[in-house]
C-alpha cells in the first residue's frame, strides 16, 4: 500500500519527523518502515512516499487495508510543510 504527496521545497527527515507528530497512521509507518524524502532539485519539490506492506495484520482484512489508505490519504493531504 502506498500514499504519496508532492510538496514545494526541500523536506529533510528532521522536519518530516516534526510534521508527522500531528498524524497517527503516517507517523507509525514512518517509525516502523522509515522514509527518505525524495527531493527533486530542478523542480524544487519533495515527494513523500509512505509504504506499508501487506503484513500479516492486514493480510485478508479489507477493512484494515481500506482504513490505512483512507487515513494515510487524509493525513498527507493535511500536511503543511511550508
Amino acid at each position: 500500500m502506498v500514499v504519496s504527496g508532492e510538496f514545494c521545497g526541500e523536506i529533510r527527515r528532521e522536519k518530516l519527523k516534526l510534521l508527522l507528530g500531528k498524524t497517527e497512521t503516517l507517523a507509525r509507518t514512518f517509525k516502523n518502515r522509515g522514509l527518505e524524502p525524495d527531493y527533486v532539485k530542478n523542480l524544487n519539490a519533495t515527494w513523500l512516499n509512505f509504504r506499508q506492506p501487506i503484513a500479516p495484520e492486514y493480510d485478508g482484512d479489507a477493512e484494515k487495508i481500506y482504513e490505512w489508505l483512507l487515513y494515510g490519504a487524509e493525513e498527507i493531504s493535511k500536511l503543511k510543510p511550508n
